[in-house]
């Protein structure tokens, strides 16, 4: 069993249309699993399952052959870090502020962040090479530098699977490669697993070890970028006609 086991599980709002359908996977530790899908396939939704964001209809999801309907929340989320597409606030926090968040499983609802906690979000800021960013507001940073701020807030609660919905949304090229080389060294410094959602294929040839196709709620296809990110599969998820370039 893997770190994360998804059995058989469905997902509707309001029991109405199935969003997920029959879902079956698992996440292997110290690996980067790529969920590849057009818009409204489900990805997101099945992110949101599996950090108990919402509720399966039906179906499992196991944490370390834990089922995840009898676990806490605090312990959820002391193994299980969710960064989504965007996060906006409206209050001023500065950065350190903003990653010192991710401390909340560790910390009681009466209780201030300590030491331990403020060394551990500084150590992190070092590690993404962003604690020049420690005192900047929040609100006033780029997109680029607020998605590294957000995979930062995530780890400060050392989680041991990391979800990510499109981390390279909206950035240009620069900031994408830097977002995909954090992910790359979280996995090989921490063997941290990730589960990542992305629209570019191009993206997950890069940096998947493992792909799964999604469409209409559907898991299709899952396998490595090699074997599964083929003109015959992207034009079969997408709807449209793909061309190929092989580029020595």
């Amino acid at each position: 069993m893997g770190m994360i086991q998804v059995e058989d599980l469905c997902f509707s709002y309001d029991h109405s249309k199935d969003v997920l359908k029959q879902i079956n996977l698992s996440l292997e530790k110290g690996k980067i699993i790529v969920l590849l899908g057009p818009n409204g396939s489900g990805k997101t939704t099945l992110l949101k399952c599996i950090n108990a964001i919402v509720k399966p209809t039906s179906g499992h999801i196991y944490v370390n052959g834990i089922d995840m309907s009898c676990m806490k929340r605090h312990e959820i989320a002391q193994q299980i870090s969710y960064v989504p597409q965007d996060h906006k606030t409206s209050f001023p926090y500065t950065v350190l502020e903003f990653i010192l968040l991710g401390r909340a499983p560790y910390i009681g609802i009466f209780s201030v962040p300590g030491r331990k906690d403020i060394e551990r979000c500084h150590e992190i800021l070092d590690s993404l090479g962003i604690r020049n960013l420690s005192d900047n507001l929040y609100t006033e940073i780029s997109g680029g530098e607020r998605k590294l701020v957000m995979i930062a807030r995530a780890l400060s609660a050392s989680p041991e699977i990391l979800l990510l919905d499109e981390p390279t949304a909206h950035l240009d090229i620069k900031h994408q490669a830097e977002v995909l080389r954090v992910i790359k060294t979280l996995v090989r410094n921490r063997e941290t697993t990730v589960l990542m959602t992305l629209h570019d294929p191009n993206l997950a040839t890069l940096i998947a070890d493992r792909v799964i196709l999604l469409k209409n709620g559907k898991l299709l296809n899952e396998g490595s970028a090699k074997e599964i990110i083929t003109r015959d599969n992207i034009r079969r998820i997408y709807d449209c006609e793909v061309l190929t370039f092989a580029y020595q």
